[in-house]
């Protein structure tokens, strides 16, 4: 799991320009100024950079940075499981 956080705070880091401080107490989408676009080009990232499709529906504003890591773990754990 510490792969996938550090994974997914490199594209919140790089991508969005977020502070690492503000990534530190499990904040909200929202709480992140994120909004529906951004919504979006979160989902479009994560799926480019883990190769599993993430659905911009799949995740909401009022998700956390632990609850993207979840619902990431769980996507790859799922795909892992039907290609073996």
């Amino acid at each position: 799991m510490s792969d996938l956080l550090s994974r997914v705070t490199a594209i919140l880091l790089s991508t969005f320009e977020l502070d690492a401080a503000a990534l530190a107490d499990n904040p909200t989408l929202e709480s992140l100024e994120f909004d529906s676009l951004t919504l979006v080009e979160l989902a479009t990232a994560l799926e480019n950079e883990f190769g599993t499709p993430v659905d911009e529906e799949e995740i909401t504003l009022e998700h956390t940075l632990d609850d993207v890591l979840n619902l990431l773990a769980q996507k790859l754990s799922t795909a892992a499981a039907t290609t073996s």
